[in-house]
């Protein structure tokens, strides 16, 4: 206890006020288990002037209700039942240690022979404790590489399982994948044989017509000089012929020319009676343009009344007619621009089909080879998901399983040192009555024979 309470700064030098505030025995439970006791809730009680005049060493100082005020007192005895509450919460969890003290009989100064009896107890429960948890570590270290290994068998045999599965479907797959590109190695040499058959048909086309042009080239060149030979000698022809025409003309011209005079004669005669009558018929004319002028303005008084009425009558109608012609013409333009719709739609239709069908040729060529790039790629991604999935999903089912088996080990072992520590403590128990009671007897008969000894 000394060696333990050293090394937290505590000194102990007696079983008495060396253990009267129970902050030794919390240490030397929180030194072999801290799991059950934690050192940050032991109380360490307050110092009074002379006794931290009188210690220089550490955080742990000695208690004694000698070297403290009457106020220190009882916050110090209220510390001193919080460590005694925690030593006893601790001495239930451990079991099989009698709990002999108390914190109203550790008041002042602790009777030694208790402190020993109990620190005697909780040493050999303490130390069987630190055993037990040491072969417990063991067993679960054991324990652990024996999981470890079924678990590796377990995994190495489901993945061979996984291997040779994923083997057979990649065989297949493959094979799949082989008679696709059979059937596409095929269809592509097939088009590019379309292709340069169309291509040498062309070829061919674009010669013979290159001949034919020739020949034909050749031939209008003959038929251009046999052409020309005929035009020069009919030409020579028409020229003897023409010479006679002409000829022919003069003497009919002259003859022409003789009627002609003889006409304008004749003409100009009955101008002249013409021009007499147009004067005589001008002047009776202006007579009667005098007269007709009067009337006519009154008459275009009269008119120009009724040609106001006339016009509102017109303009109304000429609006009448535009908004009429307006909404036949907006129909017709209806009409034709759904014709044009309708016409526009059927023709890009076609020219849509037409692309299309060229398009999705070129497309299905151009998916297959992507597809099989991403479908590779998806592969790859989903075997490393997969991977992963199933790694994370045993580790997780491992876990699991060894968390269970580490509370069904902890439940067990909590019985079986329950009935342990009662068959123990009982067994302590008797032990410890009957040490009592000799103790006891001991005591009665030497302070019965000093009392004696007064007495006489």
């Amino acid at each position: 206890a000394r060696a333990v309470c050293a090394q937290y700064g505590l000194r102990v030098n007696n079983f008495t006020t060396c253990f009267a505030d129970g902050r030794a025995l919390c240490l030397l439970v929180h030194h072999y288990l801290p799991e059950v006791l934690d050192i940050g809730k032991i109380s360490q009680p307050l110092l009074g002037k002379r006794s931290a005049q009188s210690t220089d060493e550490g955080q742990w100082m000695s208690f004694s209700p000698t070297n403290t005020s009457d106020k220190l007192l009882k916050q110090n005895m209220i510390l001193q039942k919080r460590n005694y509450k925690l030593l006893h919460t601790a001495v239930k969890q451990l079991g099989d240690v009698p709990y002999l003290i108390k914190s109203d009989d550790m008041i002042g100064c602790a009777d030694e022979r208790v402190v020993v009896a109990f620190l005697g107890y909780l040493s050999n429960r303490l130390l069987i404790c630190a055993r037990e948890m040491h072969a417990a570590t063991v067993i679960q270290r054991a324990w652990k590489r024996l999981e470890y290994r079924r678990l590796q068998y377990r995994l190495n045999k489901a993945a061979t399982k996984i291997q040779r599965r994923v083997r057979k479907w990649l065989v297949i797959v493959r094979e799949r994948l082989q008679a696709a590109a059979l059937l596409i190695q095929t269809w592509l040499r097939a088009s590019n044989d379309r292709r340069k058959h169309c291509i040498r048909k062309r070829a061919c086309t674009l010669i013979q017509a290159f001949h034919r042009m020739h020949c034909d080239r050749v031939a209008f060149a003959q038929d251009c000089a046999r052409v020309q030979l005929l035009q020069d000698t009919f030409r020579r022809h028409l020229a003897v012929r023409l010479a006679e025409r002409i000829h022919a003309a003069v003497v009919i011209q002259k003859n022409v020319r003789a009627m002609q005079a003889r006409q304008a004669y004749l003409e100009k005669k009955s101008a002249a009676v013409l021009v007499q009558s147009v004067m005589r018929a001008a002047l009776e004319r202006s007579h009667y343009v005098e007269k007709k002028n009067a009337a006519m303005l009154i008459q275009a008084a009269f008119r120009a009344s009724q040609d106001c009425l006339y016009v509102k009558r017109i303009r109304a109608s000429i609006v009448i007619q535009k908004n009429v012609r307006c909404m036949q013409a907006r129909k017709q333009y209806l009409k034709e621009k759904a014709a044009a719709i309708a016409i526009q739609t059927a023709v890009r239709k076609y020219q849509a089909r037409k692309a299309y069908v060229e398009l999705k040729g070129a497309a299905i060529a151009l998916q297959a080879v992507v597809r099989g790039y991403q479908a590779r790629t998806q592969y790859l991604l989903e075997k490393r998901s997969a991977i992963t999935i199933q790694t994370t999903v045993r580790k997780y089912q491992a876990r699991k399983a060894y968390v269970e088996q580490k509370e069904a080990a902890i439940a067990l072992q909590a019985v079986v040192r329950g009935y342990q520590a009662r068959t123990q403590y009982l067994k302590e128990k008797a032990a410890a009555i009957a040490i009592q009671t000799a103790v006891r007897r001991h005591q009665a008969r030497t302070h019965y024979l000093e009392l004696k000894g007064a007495a006489i």
